[in-house]
């Protein structure tokens, strides 16, 4: 068992090492560093347990096996992770400048990433290109002649991130079409999906459509509405997207979906213009996901951005962007030009912006920002004078921010009654079905409800709007069940004394259901 476990570093399963610690047999070193692991991994996954205990704990399974290389090194890793979740970034930060200095060119290429990883993480949570590049500089140097091993592969994706984040369209889009065929060979091993990649980018280029069209390809229901869920922010149906977020923050969801849930709830609430709904959500944020001080001014400067604090929001960018040369910050930088009047400015941040390529990705977040009315924003456009694109290019979907109706859990409990297992299950299964356009099959006794559930569907899916037609199909005589599915013209048969549409035409965009009975 232990030899199993070892030729498994630096990566065991979790089975493997809650075998190993199940074995009496094991003793010393190994099984405090073991054991001081399954500690660390209960507790962030929401245990019960002392943070403090479990971090003496760490440390001094690492003091224990300096000597033995592989097993230090899975335990640094682990403690690292252990430490980020803390948010103890300076520990983070003294613990991997030791990692580095470690000789692991020995050892197989999971442990040369070991560091990297970390690196490229903390870069990521700091928007610090220059700590993400190091990291993916030095994985090119150690894995670079082995192109087909996971932990390379692993960062090609993560490189992919970087670009795509960073918004370096062209860059992305070359990458993609490169690492395409070999990463979706490698999803299953690696434990990722490009698709999510894809989805935020077109996003980001203000393509929504095409982000659309990618959902099917989420088959777990939680991933299925995080992608609703930024669908929704991005589009401005806030009443949707809020109930989103109450379904979703009701399950037990892990700590990394739980964050990007609520930071697409900070958003959805900033953009709805509701002030106190942000700061709860930044609270929670605050209280559940240790943030980083950068972290903590991106969603302050969005906050002072929203209520025109001016000093307050220059402040910020100073700190963060001083020189308006980072490619994500360049909308932050030109809406405070706005507001301050400063609009041959902001036009020349936006001059230099296009030249980036993907003029929407900047249009579409311009046009959230309240303090850019159609007026100000075309003479925004007007500034830079770019004959090749004419202001028509402005096509923007400008909505003005919704009264939240209820949300969509508010309507499903209220025709949804009961505590049971089985009830909550069909509240979550009704949620999750609404938000996609496919044929679904309802079967239960008689009497069950499920026109009821049929009818609640349509009421909580975004074509709510459209019609919603039932047809009895149990009562509807084969002779003219053609005629009541798809029309029929005046005179085609004894007694049709005029043309009719027929329940396919009626639905048109909405729902039709088709029952064996009607009450």
């Amino acid at each position: 068992m232990e030899e199993a476990f070892r030729r498994s570093l630096p990566h065991p399963s979790r089975q493997q090492v809650q075998a190993l610690l199940a074995a009496p047999a094991l003793k010393g070193p190994l099984r405090q560093c073991v054991q001081a692991e399954a500690q660390a991994a209960a507790l962030m996954a929401g245990g019960d347990g002392s943070v403090e205990a479990v971090h003496r704990s760490l440390l001094s399974a690492l003091d224990q096996v300096p000597n033995d290389t592989p097993v230090w090194a899975w335990m640094m890793a682990e403690t690292l992770r252990f430490l980020r979740w803390m948010g103890d970034w300076p520990g983070v930060i003294t613990l991997l400048d030791h990692l580095e200095t470690v000789d692991v060119s020995d050892l197989g290429p999971g442990f040369q990433v070991i560091a990297p990883r970390q690196r490229f993480d903390l870069g990521m949570a700091q928007r610090d290109a220059t700590l993400i590049e190091r990291a993916l500089d030095v994985v090119e140097q150690r894995l670079g002649h082995q192109p087909d091993a996971d932990a390379y592969l692993e960062f090609r994706y993560r490189r992919l991130m970087y670009l795509g984040g960073f918004q370096h369209f062209a860059e992305f889009e070359q990458q993609m079409a490169l690492d395409d065929p070999r990463l979706r060979a490698a999803e299953g091993r690696l434990g990722v999906r490009l698709v999510a990649l894809e989805f935020g980018f077109y996003l980001t280029i203000g393509e929504p459509d095409r982000a659309r069209d990618l959902l099917d390809q989420f088959p777990d229901p939680r991933h299925h509405r995080l992608q609703c869920l930024r669908l929704a922010v991005y589009e401005q149906h806030y009443d949707r997207a809020h109930g989103l977020i109450e379904l979703m923050l009701k399950d037990g969801l892990e700590p990394v979906m739980q964050r990007e849930v609520l930071m697409s709830a900070f958003r959805c609430a900033l953009l709805s213009d509701d002030l106190a709904l942000a700061h709860r959500y930044l609270a929670l944020l605050e209280a559940k996901h240790a943030l980083l001080p950068g972290q903590q001014r991106e969603l302050g400067l969005l906050i002072a951005l929203r209520m025109g604090n001016r000093s307050q929001a220059r402040d910020i960018l100073e700190q963060l962007d001083p020189q308006a040369a980072t490619g994500d910050l360049l909308v932050p930088w030109m809406r405070l030009l706005v507001q301050e009047g400063q609009l041959p400015k902001a036009g020349s941040l936006l001059r230099r912006a296009l030249s980036r390529g993907r003029p929407r990705a900047l249009l579409f977040p311009l046009a959230f920002a309240k303090e850019l009315p159609p007026d100000r924003l075309s003479a925004l456009w007007l500034e830079i004078q770019s004959p090749e694109t004419p202001v028509s290019a402005l096509v923007l979907k400008r909505t003005p921010a919704k009264t939240i109706a209820p949300s969509q859990p508010q309507i499903i409990a209220q025709q949804v009654i009961g505590s049971s297992a089985a009830m909550h299950t069909l509240r979550q299964e009704v949620a999750a079905l609404a938000q996609r356009r496919e044929t679904i099959l309802l079967t239960a006794e008689t009497g069950c409800g499920k026109e009821v559930v049929a009818q609640l569907l349509h009421q909580v899916s975004p074509q709510s709007k459209q019609p919603f037609v039932v047809v009895n199909c149990g009562a509807l005589p084969a002779s003219l069940a053609e005629a009541e599915l798809f029309g029929h013209s005046k005179g085609a048969f004894t007694g049709a004394e005029r043309a009719r549409e027929g329940a396919f035409t009626r639905a048109a965009e909405g729902t039709l259901f088709l029952g064996d009975e009607c009450w």
